[in-house]
Parts: structure tokens; sequence; C-alpha cells
């Protein structure tokens, strides 16, 4: 589940906050 407000909480702990917003940035996760 992704939490747009607050993606690094969010993202897997195997993720850095760049793959986050590129994750993000994409609308994966």
């Amino acid at each position: 589940e992704f939490n747009q407000a607050n993606p690094v909480a969010s993202a897997p702990r195997n993720f850095r906050p760049q793959q986050v917003w590129v994750a993000r940035g994409r609308g994966d996760l």
C-alpha cells in the first residue's frame, strides 16, 4: 500500500528515497 502523503515511510525498507520518488512519478508501488 502506498501512502502518497508519506512515501518514504510507506515504501519497503530497502527502498532509498530516490527510488521512492521515481516510483511515485511513474505511479508505481
